[in-house]
């Protein structure tokens, strides 16, 4: 433009003809003060960022909501829940009739039975009440009473781990009907017991370990008395009074023994996860072999006046 203002023979119209210089240009042909199209895409991104989020939103949302529903069911799921678990474990001999409240506190008819569908049944005089609670970091205990048998609330401690799981029993003094056990069937109904079943104090650990080569392991001890045991099988009333103490300590060790009456009662055994291994002898007191000749032949294997008990 310079040039053509310098020369003489361009017009002013000429001069403003002329073209203005573009500037340099970029890699892509374009000048300098080029505009630059709009980027497509822009604005669908945003959209799908937001529909995304939304969607993430209503995931936690129905979470929540589930997480929600599944704590109000726990929190009062009934006692008929508990029921049915204490059934199902026992293969129904052990079973909560008549449950009410719900799993964290309630009541119920506790009833031995000789199975589900049996016809032998008998519950204790009084209703069993029960409260669960938290106690610790994944720690629960079940305390349980009743009137009858209690003088205090006995408790199960269940504190799992990371290798298995450990349970306690604690308890003071009780006294349990004999006659309850006929809710089992044979032989318990058979023999017809009657009396008192009575514990000073019990104090039993249990560790339960799936993958050591030990397993299960009981710890502590328990003081029974069996006391004015009677039978249906005898006019003799009462045969006696007996002591069984059962020792934990890997095994369970029994012992039996007779502490007064007309019936003796003696012998040894051990319980584990293979099961009851008992041995011992049962004998009338001189004058009343006649009188308890039908209990003895029950009770197992007859060898002269005596008879040898063997269980397992």
């Amino acid at each position: 433009a310079e040039g053509g203002i310098r020369n003489k023979l361009v017009t002013g119209v000429q001069t403003c003809a002329l073209p203005i210089s573009s500037g340099s240009k970029g890699p892509g042909g374009r000048g300098r003060f080029a505009m630059e199209k709009p980027r497509m895409g822009g604005p669908t991104r945003v959209g799908a960022s937001r529909a995304t989020m939304k969607a993430q939103g209503m995931t936690r949302l129905t979470w929540a909501m589930a997480l929600g529903v599944v704590l109000a069911a726990l929190v009062s799921a009934p006692a008929q829940w508990l029921s049915w678990a204490v059934s199902h474990l026992t293969h129904g001999q052990v079973q909560m009739r008549d449950a009410r409240g719900s799993v964290w506190r309630g009541d119920a008819q506790w009833v031995l039975t000789s199975g589900e569908g049996g016809r032998e049944a008998l519950a204790l005089p009084s209703r069993l009440a029960w409260q669960i609670q938290w106690v610790g970091f994944l720690s629960w205990q079940w305390r349980f009473q009743t009137d009858c048998c209690l003088t205090q609330p006995w408790r199960f401690t269940l504190i799992p781990s990371i290798d298995g799981l450990d349970l306690s029993l604690q308890g003071g003094a009780s006294q349990w009907p004999l006659r309850w056990l006929g809710g089992l069937g044979a032989p318990w109904n058979t023999v017809g017991l009657d009396g008192f079943l009575g514990t000073k104090e019990i104090d039993l650990k249990v560790s339960w370990r799936p993958w050591h080569a030990q397993g299960l392991q009981i710890v502590g001890k328990a003081d029974l008395e069996m006391a004015e045991v009677t039978s249906d099988l005898s006019t003799i009333k009462p045969l006696g009074d007996y002591k069984v103490l059962l020792v934990a300590n890997e095994n369970v060790s029994i012992s039996l023994q007779t502490l007064r009456g007309h019936l003796n009662l003696q012998g040894q055994g051990t319980w584990n996860t293979k099961g009851l291994r008992f041995e011992g002898l049962a004998e009338a007191a001189k004058g009343y072999e006649a009188a308890l000749m039908n209990v003895l032949g029950v009770l197992g294997q007859r060898r002269g006046e005596r008879t040898v008990l063997k269980w397992g």
